[in-house]
Formats: C-alpha cells, structure tokens, sequence
C-alpha cells in the first residue's frame, strides 16, 4: 500500500504486518490410562494408551513375567501374567508413541500375583446362635 505524504501527515497510523505461517513444532505425548499394577497369574488384562496429537503410531513391549498377548502396534495391549512375581514391581509394560518422527514413552510397573492359601478364622462358641433365631454359627459339638 502506498500513501501519498499529505495522507501521512494527518497523524494517522499506518501498519504493515508480514506474517509467514509455519507448522509448529510437534512435541508428542504418551500416557497410560488407569493402569492396575496387579495381575493374576495365568490371566490377562487390558491396558490402553493415549497419545497426543492424535494420528501417531504406538509401539508396546513387556519385560519381566508378562508378555503381550496379540498386536503390540495398537492404542490397546492384552498382557498375560506368565510367571509369578519374586518382587513387588518386577515387571514392566512401556508404549512408545511416535508422531511426526518424534517420540515419547510411558511405563508402568507390574506384579504378577497368585493366591495359594486362603485361611479362614471364625470367632464363635460352638452351638451358640449369633443371630437371634438363625442357626447360623451352629457347630457340631
């Protein structure tokens, strides 16, 4: 735009603005969701990701007494508990999210758990009736 000098002189202000779009700087991010740190040994549960910006690609791995049960490539992993853990902790699941050639990772720790024993105590005198009128708590004598 050009101004004549008697335009400019009527104490008005003029701008120019020059702006070149450029796309910003993609720093990704990767989260796993709800994560419950237990797993029964011998089942397996689901665990799911979520990447940001949307559209990138994920990649799962397990060590430790865990392994991934089918694609490892996906938003959501099944992981099975193979081997009982020695420690608290002693396995690992991480997702690598990529987008746009960058990367980011998240892990969590997990236990595989077996219930071996299950002991019961109850406290009650033989014969004796806890609830009035039930014969809960009966004991042969």
């Amino acid at each position: 735009m050009t101004l004549s000098e008697d335009k400019l002189s009527e104490d008005k202000e003029v701008c120019s603005v020059v702006a070149t779009c450029r796309d910003a700087p993609v720093t990704p991010g990767v989260t796993i969701e709800d994560a419950c740190r237990l797993i029964p040994h011998g089942q397996s549960k689901k665990y799911k990701a979520k990447g940001n910006p949307a559209g990138g690609a994920y990649n799962w791995t397990a060590t430790g007494g865990i392994s991934i049960v089918g694609a490892a490539n996906t938003k959501v992993v099944e992981v099975k508990g193979d081997t009982i853990s020695g420690a608290v902790d002693d396995a690992e699941l991480k997702v690598e999210y990529t987008h746009s050639g960058k990367k980011d990772s998240d892990s969590v720790k997990l236990t595989v758990y077996a219930i071996t024993d299950i002991k019961a105590k109850i406290k009650s005198t033989p014969g004796a009736f806890p609830i009035s009128g039930s014969r809960i708590g009966l004991w042969d004598q």
